[in-house]
Formats: structure tokens, C-alpha cells, sequence
């Protein structure tokens, strides 16, 4: 399941989301862009979609929100 189909399921609950993102593997640039973003506060679902989108592939990768934690794969 990619992020964008979760974020459809999830409605308008998902955009109220603050999302934290840690990566076991660095395979492109952008990785360090979101580990970033999400360090202290976290990122925002709007952010955090325009980040891996549209070729990023997170493997494995683990999203944590507050209240959801979810695992992706694309």
C-alpha cells in the first residue's frame, strides 16, 4: 500500500495528522529531507506526501502520528 492510497482511506482524518519518520537506510536525498522535517515536532500529512512523491520509494519504512502508527510499502 502506498501512502497516497492510506491517505485516501483515511479520509480528511489523515490531513489532521502530524506524522514522525525514522529510516534504517538512506537511498536518496530526499530521506534526509524528511527525517529532517519530522525530527522535532514532526511534519504535517501535506508535507509529508509532497516529500515521497511521485518516485520515492520508502521500504519497510515506519510513519509514526500520535495516535496511528502505520507501515507502508510501495
Amino acid at each position: 500500500m502506498t501512502l497516497a492510497e492510506l491517505l485516501v482511506r483515511l479520509g480528511s482524518f489523515g490531513l489532521d495528522l502530524t506524522w514522525r519518520v525514522e529510516l534504517d537506510e538512506i537511498g536518496d536525498p530526499r530521506c534526509v529531507e524528511i527525517e529532517r522535517r519530522s525530527a522535532d515536532s514532526g511534519m504535517d500529512t501535506l508535507t509529508l506526501l509532497s516529500l515521497t512523491t511521485p518516485f520515492l520509494q520508502l521500504i519497510d519504512a515506519e510513519a509514526c502520528d500520535s495516535q496511528v502508527t502505520t507501515w507502508w510499502w510501495s
